[in-house]
């Protein structure tokens, strides 16, 4: 019923940006689905086996190349299909398929968190990186230039910069 709401939803043209109708809408069935059978979810990810899997896997990358051309504003949620250009069908055709190859890769993703402990150990030290990642993006990109070339002038800034990245 929450994917049919937001699958109609976005064929009223004034849908838009407005108190983050459109986004909510979007973002809504993940919510339910999750709430509703998230423990469902981790349970048979956890007996489930590897062929199950490598069939989703391969049904997602088939999805993904079969919809790489499609606009990439479908995934933000926030304009109608009126607003990209698009027919209802086809934007409905093309929402139900995002809904289906999201979910699916968000089981593999569920299945390889809780089966891979090597994963398991890099994602709780990754946090400290998720952090301060914005910092270095934000301390380099004020030593560049307008051609992207990387500033060489002063040896102290390289030291910095070359410092913070290893940390």
């Amino acid at each position: 019923m929450a994917i049919a709401l937001a699958i109609i939803t976005f064929g009223i043209p004034q849908i838009g940006y407005a108190m983050g109708i459109g986004r909510t809408l979007t973002f809504f069935p993940f919510f339910l689905l999750g709430l509703l059978y998230g423990s469902f979810f981790i349970k048979h990810a956890k007996e489930s086996g590897l062929i199950y899997t490598v069939v989703a896997i391969l049904i997602l990358l088939i999805g993904l190349y079969l919809f790489s051309d499609w606009n990439i504003l479908m995934l933000y949620g926030s304009l109608s299909y009126a607003a990209q250009n698009i027919s209802f069908v086809d934007g409905a055709f093309i929402k139900l398929c995002t809904y289906m190859l999201s979910t699916i890769f968000a089981a593999c993703f569920l299945y390889v968190a809780l089966k891979t402990a090597v994963f398991n150990r890099f994602g709780r030290m990754s946090l400290y990186i998720y952090v301060w990642h914005g910092i270095v993006v934000i301390f380099y990109k004020n030593f560049y230039d307008k051609n992207k070339l990387l500033l060489l002038s002063e040896p102290f800034q390289i030291g910095i910069i070359l410092f913070v990245s290893f940390v």
